[in-house]
């Protein structure tokens, strides 16, 4: 079966996937810079605010992205590679069972 595209489910699902992994690192990529400054951090009186408000100062927008191109790649494979074989099985046990 091909879709709209023309691409099998498989194709599409790895597309869709490593689209997904891409945008799951965007959102939360900031969320795990700021979780891991506070609990690995030698200054347990600093808040969210004050980490936020820091790496602001010290390195602007980019700074809540250390290795974020890296963390991107390994997040859109995994979730490619992970939705293309659910899409695949699911074809796959579809076509058998119907």
């Amino acid at each position: 079966q091909t879709m709209a595209l023309g691409v099998s489910p498989l194709t599409a699902g790895m597309i869709s996937g490593a689209g997904g992994g891409v945008c799951q690192t965007a959102v939360m990529g900031p969320c795990t810079y700021v979780i891991t400054a506070l609990v690995t951090g030698g200054d347990k009186t600093k808040g969210v605010m004050a980490v936020i408000s820091e790496t602001w100062k010290a390195n602007g927008f980019k700074g809540f992205y250390p290795g974020g191109s890296a963390i991107a790649w390994r997040q859109a494979t995994n979730w490619a590679s992970r939705q293309g074989f659910t899409e695949k099985i699911r074809e796959t046990m579809k076509s058998e069972w119907v």
